[in-house]
């Protein structure tokens, strides 16, 4: 059950564990990217070109 797209997850007997860590994973990258192309664009800003 869940929302649409949910990952059924049973720590107990580790079912779709590692498909729950992949999907973790690419989030956290890419939310890294977007943290990391902000802060770019925060400092180029003020730097004429």
């Amino acid at each position: 059950m869940g929302p649409e797209g949910a990952i059924h997850v049973s720590v107990k007997n580790e079912a779709a564990l590692n498909q729950l860590k992949g999907r973790v994973h690419e989030l956290l990258v890419s939310q890294m990217s977007r943290i990391k192309s902000s802060e770019s664009n925060e400092e180029n800003k003020g730097v004429p070109t």
